[in-house]
């Protein structure tokens, strides 16, 4: 079903003619004579009348709401929708939909989402095998969805027309953005993604909300530029949470802002691992919609060695960490075969296993470089994890180096050590003398600690 929106191109013209002759506005009783020296301001009156049409003109007098109810067909509104577009699905429960070659254009994305006056009954996409399938999208957003119960992926998207997972590879840009979509309850096997997205070329995941999966809640492979915002990632009882975020071979570009990470998962951000994977072993989308009984090919996972390849390039480059909190995970921070990552204000709190793990890259991938950690707030309970950064394999040399970071246990009130085991360098030394004080929202109290670690939104970017 859809709904036209009438073109407001054909009212402007009497408007524009009524201005332009001097005739007042309705609903202004005296207006102001022409001789007046105030009236200057009817030449910037005139001008932004004049933007005003040249935009109502310039408006696709084509664009439409599909309008889709709970329970219809909705997949072949791939071949009717146009720059501009929107999809919109009704409150009630969807069918998932496979739609290849979604096409919007940078001022007129294809829009597919919830309608946003029933938030209290979100359109909810039951997931089959998958929720939604893109294939080779550009300039397409996603928002205001629920998806839940997929058994391979929730959301995937993929650019088949380049070569992804080479960071050679010229893409085309893709442009797409998923807005506050929730993803729930992805199979709790080993792979099983909440969003997996291969060889995209600007992805922005804003406000997003996942909750219980297997193998990641959002995996990369060879993607560029790619931005998380405010997503919330939520373990849910008896389902594995291998990892939140991994990022992978040939991705470039990461930056993760303001995220958190609950207690009970086992990794936060994992870039650099795993590089040798292929998108087809973890189940990843077909070319049509899967039959029920259909299974992912076994997954193969490399073999670890501690020697690379002299000339090999990291599987993963530009990574930034920044503003995340991290509460009771096994490990906040998971770093292989990555170059040029920084890791900037986060907090990190009560880990079981330690803050940060260097895992030895495979033998094809180049080593770890450019590690960067800096006013970051770093807190754990005392004895509950063997130590503060694991270091599998060989010698990192210089390529971690720390700024000034917080470090806080309950020990350090009584002794504290001279120098932390840190692997690589400190540019800066480390501050091991001060209580942060933390409040229930892990938020330092202390004044001497409140430069550290997450901070407080500034009131004009508060909700």
């Amino acid at each position: 079903m859809s709904s036209r929106e009438p073109s407001k191109a054909a009212e402007v013209p009497s408007v524009a003619s009524r201005w332009l002759n001097g005739a007042p506005p309705s609903g202004i009783a005296n207006p102001v004579p022409v001789h007046d020296r105030s009236f200057h301001l009817r030449p910037v009156l005139l001008a932004a009348l004049a933007l005003a049409f040249v935009v109502l003109c310039a408006r696709p007098a084509s664009a439409t709401q599909h309008i889709v109810n709970a329970g219809e067909e909705w997949q072949f509104l791939v071949d009717q929708v146009r720059p501009g577009d929107e999809i919109i699905l009704a409150p009630g429960r969807h069918r998932p939909a496979n739609l290849d070659g979604l096409r919007g254009e940078a001022d007129l994305p294809i829009t597919i989402r919830g309608m946003a006056a029933t938030a209290n009954r979100p359109a909810i996409i039951v997931a089959d095998n998958w929720g939604l399938v893109l294939r080779n999208p550009n300039h397409v957003v996603l928002q205001d969805l629920l998806i839940t119960g997929a058994k391979f992926a929730g959301i995937v998207l993929s650019a088949d027309d380049k070569a992804a997972g080479t960071q050679d590879a010229t893409p085309r840009p893709n442009n797409v953005t998923l807005r506050r979509v929730m993803v729930r309850r992805t199979s709790g096997e080993p792979d099983r993604d909440a969003v997996i997205a291969e060889g995209l070329d600007g992805l922005v995941l804003d406000t997003c909300r996942f909750d219980g999966w297997g193998g990641a809640a959002v995996r990369l492979l060879g993607c560029r530029n790619v931005f998380l915002r405010g997503c919330r990632f939520v373990p849910i009882d008896r389902l594995e949470h291998e990892r939140a975020v991994s990022v992978e071979q040939g991705s470039v570009g990461v930056r993760l802002e303001r995220c958190l990470f609950e207690t009970g998962l086992r990794s936060g951000v994992a870039a650099g691992l795993d590089s040798a994977r292929a998108l087809m072993r973890r189940g990843a989308a077909p070319s049509a919609a899967p039959a029920a009984s259909s299974e992912p090919a076994p997954d193969a996972t490399p073999s670890v060695e501690t020697s690379t390849a002299p000339d090999a390039k990291p599987a993963v480059r530009e990574v930034t960490i920044e503003q995340c909190m991290f509460d009771g995970l096994e490990t906040p921070i998971e770093l292989g075969s990555v170059s040029n990552c920084t890791i900037r204000s986060c907090t990190m709190v009560r880990p079981r296993t330690c803050f940060v793990r260097f895992v030895p890259p495979g033998p094809d991938a180049g080593a770890t470089k450019e590690i960067l950690l800096g006013g970051n707030l770093f807190f754990w309970v005392p004895n509950d994890m063997p130590e503060l950064v694991a270091l599998q394999g060989e010698s990192l040399g210089d390529e971690v180096s720390w700024e000034e970071n917080l470090w806080w246990t309950a020990e350090y009130a009584v002794l504290k050590p001279e120098r932390l085991p840190l692997p690589g360098r400190e540019l800066l030394p480390q501050l091991l003398d001060v209580d942060p004080k933390l409040d229930r929202r892990n938020r330092p109290e202390a004044t001497a600690a409140q430069g550290y670690g997450v901070q407080p939104l500034p009131r004009s970017q508060q909700p």
